[in-house]
């Protein structure tokens, strides 16, 4: 008896080995966005590199580079300073509830957006159809505004000509695509319902904010298609978010 007692935890050990080595494997590749981009994500923090979308100031001498891309676009404050941009989840298409969904703004790592005419391709690394928001005046090479009045709230909206043959994002974030279907290591965010087993990473960050039992199965968050032609996908397998602290 006591033998088998050793044995379970044992293999309770090696489980949890597993699992602290699949998000160490995970992290250790991490996914860098644009200085400036906003996303959405269903975890409960923000990634490491990123802060929430919440009106927050910023020193510019600390974030030099965030400041040059948005500099008082969002707030007028002292010189010294600068606002990010002040989003909640019922700001953008106004679809959002008011619990479970997070905006976050990459402030301190990331790929510096060129302006297109320096005719750089910084969608390589997007699935064609991908859509980026973010906070500058302009797309970054390689990206086309997604229609004629796709700036919103101060936020623009570019979709990517991209030639990645899949998605290279964090669990848990919530992303728009052109198209009928979302793309590989994604899921619609329609509010469905998933198994806990074998979605165990994406379970770990979303927990009970969209429903399910929270034993066997949890759900997704549903989001409604805000134009034609689009659809809300949350990843689901991808980089494993990492907290900031």
């Amino acid at each position: 008896m006591k033998f088998l007692r050793q044995a379970k935890g044992l293999q309770l050990i090696c489980g949890l080995m597993i699992s602290l080595s699949w998000m160490t494997t995970k992290a250790e590749a991490y996914y860098e966005g644009y200085l400036a981009e906003v996303f959405l994500t269903g975890a409960e923090y923000c990634p490491n590199g990123s802060l929430s979308a919440d009106g927050g100031l910023q020193t510019v001498s600390e974030n030099t580079s965030l400041y040059v891309l948005l500099g008082q676009r969002f707030g007028k404050v002292h010189f010294s300073q600068f606002l990010l941009p002040q989003l909640t989840p019922e700001d953008y298409f106004r679809e959002f509830p008011k619990t479970g969904l997070r905006w976050c703004i990459w402030t301190q790592r990331g790929i510096f957006p060129t302006r297109p005419e320096n005719r750089s391709d910084l969608s390589s690394n997007r699935v064609a159809g991908e859509i980026l928001i973010t906070a500058t005046d302009f797309c970054p090479g390689g990206w086309q505004e997604h229609s004629a009045e796709a700036e919103f709230g101060g936020l623009l909206i570019c979709r990517a000509d991209g030639t990645a043959p899949e998605l290279d994002l964090h669990i848990a974030r919530l992303f728009l695509f052109e198209g009928a279907t979302c793309p590989a290591k994604s899921l619609a965010a329609d509010g469905a319902l998933y198994p806990i087993r074998g979605n165990e990473p994406l379970f770990s960050l979303v927990r009970d904010s969209f429903g399910g039992n929270q034993t066997t199965e949890f759900a997704v968050p549903n989001k409604a298609a805000p134009g034609a032609g689009l659809i809300w996908c949350i990843v689901q397998d991808g980089q494993y978010p990492v907290r900031q602290y």
